[in-house]
């Protein structure tokens, strides 16, 4: 895998929804992360708000997308 081999990709972030993808660059020290996470880390820069980023996870679900976290309130996202 690219990341692993090309030295200015060390600090590069894995982002996938996918459990096993995730497991195994997680094992191999890449810095993983979920939509989850990106849409908690937008919400804590002020890019969107809670409310925004509660209503963009629930819409992916509605739509069929597989997200292994969710807010249960947008206040979640916060935190």
């Amino acid at each position: 895998m690219l990341i692993t081999l090309r030295p200015e990709l060390q600090a590069s972030v894995w982002i996938t929804d996918d459990r096993s993808a995730g497991t195994w660059a997680r094992r191999r020290g890449i810095t993983t992360k979920e939509t989850y996470d990106l849409v908690h880390e937008a919400v804590v820069d002020g890019l969107i708000t809670s409310q925004d980023g509660h209503d963009l996870l629930g819409a992916m679900v509605a739509a069929g997308r597989h997200l292994h976290r969710v807010s249960r309130r947008p206040a979640d996202l916060q935190l």
